[in-house]
């Protein structure tokens, strides 16, 4: 039983300097992982700052982007409507007097 109590005493010994050693392992792992984590919320926070930046950025290009195609489609729209007018006023006239013969044309086509 001496013996016995003499390894078990060995083996308590034993196991609290690797149970120490676990410990220690442990601490260090978590201290780092925090580490790692506020890194990462460091970069995480200057990516956002940055994505920010770029989105307002973008924004502001792109609006004024369709504020130009909206000018330049109201510059199309204006002159296509002055080019009908312009094309209207081409029609031919004809002169009064001349009308019954051109109504007797249309009216033989019919």
């Amino acid at each position: 039983m001496d013996v016995h109590e003499e390894i078990a005493e060995e083996h308590r010994k034993y196991e609290q300097r690797v149970n120490y050693y676990k410990a220690k392992v442990k601490n260090l792992v978590s201290d780092e992982n925090a580490r790692i984590q506020k890194v990462n919320a460091d970069k995480a926070a200057v990516f956002l700052k940055l994505e920010k930046e770029l989105m307002e950025q973008y924004k502001a290009e792109y609006d004024a982007y369709q504020g130009e195609i909206l000018r330049l489609t109201m510059e199309f729209n204006s002159q296509r409507e002055l080019k009908i007018k312009d094309a209207a006023a081409l029609r031919i006239s004809v002169d009064p007097r001349f009308q019954h013969v051109i109504d007797m044309f249309i009216t033989s086509e019919n």
